[in-house]
């Protein structure tokens, strides 16, 4: 399987046709494997419901009211990127929001509403979620022990990694990895 893909690759956060794209690939990759690895398919499914709560948080009971006014705020497209490269290039290293939001001359309070409005999850919450992504494309590319590899993803220890890789996609890191190199 893949390593976990990213709604954003090649396409601008909101794009509905790269996330759908990212969707389709997910789902068909848990019909292929439903049958012969029932872990992968998991994988898949939680990974593309994880994108799904992500791109729409309304409960059910605001999705049937009165459609939510249109998006005001959040951070200019350069501004963004900038923040994407700077997370990018210091996932091994702690990444305080202080910093990111000093990077946008906003304070902490304004950056987190801005970026939360942008990427659709708090600042912790996405840096995160791509430390466990890199966290996949470092297992499956790598022999690393699981130890180093949190330790190269800027998380605290191997079990900082398990609880945030089973939280995110519902399985442990090594048996993930063990599905991948099977």
């Amino acid at each position: 399987m893949p390593p976990i893909p990213n709604p954003t690759n090649g396409h601008h956060p909101g794009d509905e046709a790269g996330l759908a794209d990212t969707l389709m690939a997910l789902l068909s990759d848990a019909e292929r494997s439903l049958q012969t690895d029932r872990d992968g398919a998991r994988w898949s499914i939680v990974r593309a419901r994880s994108l799904l709560e992500t791109k729409w948080r309304h409960p059910p009971e605001r999705a049937r009211s009165a459609p939510p006014a249109p998006a005001k705020g959040g951070l200019p497209p350069r501004t963004m990127r900038r923040v994407e490269d700077y997370i990018e290039e210091n996932l091994g290293n702690p990444v305080p929001i202080v910093d990111l939001a000093e990077l946008c001359r906003l304070s902490v309070r304004h950056f987190t509403l801005a970026f939360t409005q942008s990427f659709g999850q708090p600042p912790h919450g996405y840096i995160v979620r791509r430390r466990i992504e890199r966290a996949n494309q470092l297992m499956v590319r790598t022999e690393e022990p699981l130890s180093q590899i949190a330790l190269d993803c800027g998380l605290a220890d191997q079990s900082h990694l398990t609880k945030w890789f089973r939280r995110l996609l519902g399985v442990t890191p090594s048996a993930w990895r063990k599905t991948q190199l099977a």
